[in-house]
Protein backbone atom coordinates (compact mmCIF):
# COMPACT_ATOMS: atom_id res chain seq x y z
CA UNK A 1 0.00 0.00 0.00
CA UNK A 2 3.05 2.54 0.97
CA UNK A 3 4.55 2.02 -2.55
CA UNK A 4 0.96 2.54 -4.31
CA UNK A 5 0.60 5.63 -2.47
CA UNK A 6 3.88 6.98 -3.28
CA UNK A 7 3.49 5.99 -6.69
CA UNK A 8 0.28 8.30 -7.06
CA UNK A 9 2.53 10.88 -5.21
CA UNK A 10 5.09 10.57 -7.75
CA UNK A 11 2.57 10.94 -10.72
CA UNK A 12 0.75 13.81 -9.86
CA UNK A 13 4.25 15.67 -8.96
CA UNK A 14 5.21 14.22 -12.47
CA UNK A 15 2.44 15.96 -14.28
CA UNK A 16 2.60 19.94 -12.57
CA UNK A 17 3.49 22.45 -14.78
CA UNK A 18 5.85 24.27 -11.87
CA UNK A 19 7.83 20.96 -10.87
CA UNK A 20 10.88 19.72 -13.43
CA UNK A 21 9.63 16.45 -13.60
CA UNK A 22 12.86 15.48 -14.92
CA UNK A 23 14.68 16.11 -11.16
CA UNK A 24 12.50 13.80 -8.51
CA UNK A 25 14.42 13.30 -5.24
CA UNK A 26 12.63 10.99 -3.13
CA UNK A 27 13.16 11.60 0.92
CA UNK A 28 12.18 8.82 3.47
CA UNK A 29 12.37 8.42 6.83
CA UNK A 30 12.84 5.25 9.29
CA UNK A 31 10.39 2.42 7.22
CA UNK A 32 9.65 5.75 4.69
CA UNK A 33 13.18 5.45 3.83
CA UNK A 34 13.18 1.78 2.91
CA UNK A 35 9.98 2.35 0.89
CA UNK A 36 11.90 5.31 -0.98
CA UNK A 37 14.62 2.94 -1.59
CA UNK A 38 12.69 0.43 -3.48
CA UNK A 39 10.61 2.70 -5.14
CA UNK A 40 13.65 4.65 -6.31
CA UNK A 41 14.56 1.11 -7.58
CA UNK A 42 11.37 0.61 -9.87
CA UNK A 43 10.36 3.64 -11.21
CA UNK A 44 12.77 5.48 -13.78
CA UNK A 45 11.70 8.72 -13.11
CA UNK A 46 13.65 8.88 -9.68
CA UNK A 47 16.75 11.00 -9.97
CA UNK A 48 18.33 10.84 -6.45
CA UNK A 49 17.08 9.44 -3.42
CA UNK A 50 17.81 10.83 0.28
CA UNK A 51 17.04 8.36 3.68
CA UNK A 52 17.12 10.07 7.15
CA UNK A 53 17.31 6.85 9.59
CA UNK A 54 16.30 4.00 7.05
CA UNK A 55 15.54 0.47 7.25
CA UNK A 56 17.54 -1.76 5.68
CA UNK A 57 14.49 -4.38 5.59
CA UNK A 58 10.88 -4.75 5.58
CA UNK A 59 11.41 -7.94 7.76
CA UNK A 60 11.50 -6.42 11.16
CA UNK A 61 8.73 -8.75 12.75
CA UNK A 62 8.47 -10.52 15.93
CA UNK A 63 9.65 -14.20 16.34
CA UNK A 64 8.71 -17.01 18.33
CA UNK A 65 5.86 -17.27 20.66
CA UNK A 66 5.31 -13.36 20.30
CA UNK A 67 4.65 -14.31 16.47
CA UNK A 68 2.36 -16.80 17.19
CA UNK A 69 0.59 -14.82 19.62
CA UNK A 70 0.13 -12.26 17.02
CA UNK A 71 -1.40 -14.89 14.54
CA UNK A 72 -3.79 -16.32 16.67
CA UNK A 73 -5.10 -12.38 18.54
CA UNK A 74 -4.43 -10.65 14.98
CA UNK A 75 -2.89 -7.64 16.81
CA UNK A 76 0.54 -7.35 17.77
CA UNK A 77 0.96 -4.05 19.81
CA UNK A 78 4.47 -2.51 20.43
CA UNK A 79 5.34 0.30 22.64
CA UNK A 80 6.41 3.72 20.99
CA UNK A 81 8.84 5.10 24.15
CA UNK A 82 8.73 8.70 22.31
CA UNK A 83 5.14 8.83 22.01
CA UNK A 84 4.45 6.68 25.10
CA UNK A 85 1.82 4.83 22.97
CA UNK A 86 0.77 1.38 22.51
CA UNK A 87 0.45 1.10 18.71
CA UNK A 88 -1.08 -2.08 17.27
CA UNK A 89 -0.32 -3.76 13.82
CA UNK A 90 -2.82 -6.53 12.94
CA UNK A 91 -2.10 -9.24 11.06
CA UNK A 92 -2.72 -8.41 8.01
CA UNK A 93 0.82 -5.90 8.14
CA UNK A 94 2.70 -9.30 8.46
CA UNK A 95 0.36 -10.89 5.38
CA UNK A 96 0.92 -8.33 3.01
CA UNK A 97 4.88 -8.45 3.73
CA UNK A 98 4.54 -12.24 2.91
CA UNK A 99 2.92 -12.14 0.30
CA UNK A 100 4.76 -9.22 -1.35
CA UNK A 101 8.35 -10.57 -0.05
CA UNK A 102 10.16 -10.45 -3.15
CA UNK A 103 8.77 -7.20 -4.34
CA UNK A 104 9.77 -5.83 -0.39
CA UNK A 105 13.51 -6.32 -0.39
CA UNK A 106 15.36 -3.20 0.47
CA UNK A 107 18.86 -5.28 -0.08
CA UNK A 108 17.81 -6.54 -3.94
CA UNK A 109 16.54 -2.57 -4.58
CA UNK A 110 19.20 -1.37 -2.93
CA UNK A 111 21.72 -3.26 -5.21
CA UNK A 112 20.24 -2.10 -8.43
CA UNK A 113 20.08 1.30 -7.68
CA UNK A 114 22.37 3.46 -10.04
CA UNK A 115 21.18 7.30 -8.89
CA UNK A 116 23.00 9.62 -6.25
CA UNK A 117 22.07 8.61 -2.90
CA UNK A 118 22.34 10.26 0.70
CA UNK A 119 22.39 7.80 3.64
CA UNK A 120 22.03 10.59 7.09
CA UNK A 121 21.65 8.75 10.18
CA UNK A 122 22.11 9.33 13.59
CA UNK A 123 25.17 7.88 15.73
CA UNK A 124 22.41 7.29 18.66
CA UNK A 125 20.02 6.01 16.83
CA UNK A 126 17.53 3.85 19.55
CA UNK A 127 15.41 2.57 16.93
CA UNK A 128 17.09 1.29 13.56
CA UNK A 129 20.50 0.36 14.56
CA UNK A 130 23.77 2.16 13.03
CA UNK A 131 24.39 -0.85 10.92
CA UNK A 132 21.50 -0.25 8.81
CA UNK A 133 22.90 2.98 7.22
CA UNK A 134 26.28 0.99 6.74
CA UNK A 135 24.58 -1.57 4.90
CA UNK A 136 22.52 0.88 2.48
CA UNK A 137 26.01 2.66 1.94
CA UNK A 138 27.57 -0.90 0.89
CA UNK A 139 24.45 -1.72 -1.14
CA UNK A 140 24.28 1.75 -2.93
CA UNK A 141 26.94 2.14 -5.24
CA UNK A 142 26.41 6.14 -5.76
CA UNK A 143 25.91 6.92 -2.11
CA UNK A 144 27.44 8.93 0.56
CA UNK A 145 26.98 7.92 4.31
CA UNK A 146 26.53 10.88 6.67
CA UNK A 147 26.14 10.35 10.45
CA UNK A 148 25.14 12.87 12.92
CA UNK A 149 26.49 12.89 16.32
CA UNK A 150 24.48 13.03 19.47
CA UNK A 151 20.80 12.30 18.22
CA UNK A 152 18.58 9.20 18.16
CA UNK A 153 15.96 8.21 15.56
CA UNK A 154 13.85 11.80 14.89
CA UNK A 155 17.39 13.90 15.34
CA UNK A 156 15.91 15.39 18.26
CA UNK A 157 11.95 16.58 16.82
CA UNK A 158 9.54 15.22 18.16
CA UNK A 159 5.65 15.14 18.09
CA UNK A 160 3.69 17.31 18.67
CA UNK A 161 6.04 20.23 17.09
CA UNK A 162 5.94 23.18 19.40
CA UNK A 163 9.01 24.80 18.23
CA UNK A 164 9.67 27.85 16.03
CA UNK A 165 13.08 26.68 15.28
CA UNK A 166 14.64 22.87 14.17
CA UNK A 167 16.82 21.00 16.68
CA UNK A 168 20.36 21.23 15.74
CA UNK A 169 20.57 17.66 14.59
CA UNK A 170 17.97 17.74 12.25
CA UNK A 171 18.69 21.19 11.76
CA UNK A 172 21.89 19.61 10.34
CA UNK A 173 20.27 16.81 8.40
CA UNK A 174 17.99 19.22 6.53
CA UNK A 175 21.14 21.36 5.30
CA UNK A 176 22.84 18.27 4.49
CA UNK A 177 20.21 17.00 2.17
CA UNK A 178 19.42 20.66 0.76
CA UNK A 179 23.45 20.51 0.07
CA UNK A 180 22.78 17.30 -1.80
CA UNK A 181 20.11 18.43 -3.74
Amino acid sequence: QELDDLEVVINYVSNLEIADSSKITLLGHSRGGGICVIKASEDERITSLITLASVNSMNRFVTGEKLEDWKNSGIYETYNSRTKQQMPHKLQFLNNYLENKERLNVEKAAKSLKIPTLIIHGKSDESVAVSNAENLKKWISHSDLVFIENTGHTFNSKEPWTDFKLPVPMNLAVITAIDFI
